[in-house]
């Protein structure tokens, strides 16, 4: 290994400011502590790349952004999930019911608590809002878990053209259940 890459010197020291950093682009303290926690664990595992040592705090906030990005946009696709929660509902598990009650879980967006049943409503209302034609494309990606070629070719669009759709179709949504909770749309 090259000296380099095992000198930590300068990364510790630098936790604290990026704490205070990545406070200001989150407000929940677990996301703050995952994504300085991940970010440092890439600064420490990347560093010897780094050709320019002065620039390491613009160069630890660069990874920090791609980090937080990373975090926000799992949890944006794990809490808008489009699937018909009845069919989960009304399968059985291996499982025996658990002797303790259920809490519900609550998801963050943009900032505001919502429980995972009133997102839920709120999205398929969303859904129901849409044009016929982007609510059936929206349904064929998600509840029928269609690839892009299939929604393609079902929907008579150039391949390259479902995703930009799909993802036009998605920020609508998104905006209509952040104006829904009160919150401001972007």
């Amino acid at each position: 290994m090259r000296e380099q890459d095992t000198n930590w010197d300068g990364l510790a020291e630098r936790r604290l400011r990026l704490e205070k950093k990545v406070s200001s682009w989150s407000r929940d303290k677990s996301v703050v502590d995952d994504v300085v926690q991940e970010t440092m664990i890439r600064a420490a595992r990347y560093r010897g790349g780094l050709r320019e040592p002065e620039r390491m705090d613009s160069w630890i906030d660069r990874i920090a952004w791609n980090v937080l990005k990373s975090h926000m946009s799992r949890e944006a696709r794990r809490g808008m999930s489009l699937l018909d929660q009845s069919e989960l509902d009304t399968s059985e598990g291996r499982e025996e019911d658990p002797e303790i009650q259920l809490v519900e879980e609550v998801r963050w967006v943009c900032d505001i608590e919502v429980g995972s049943g009133r997102l839920s409503a709120l999205l398929e209302g969303a859904i129901r809002a849409l044009p016929e034609h982007e609510r059936r494309m929206i349904q064929a990606a998600y509840s029928e878990q269609m690839s892009p070629s299939a929604i393609s070719e079902a929907f008579g669009v150039r391949r390259g053209l479902v995703k930009s759709r799909l993802y036009r179709i998605r920020q609508k949504l998104r905006q209509r259940v952040i104006q829904a909770l009160g919150g401001r749309g972007r």
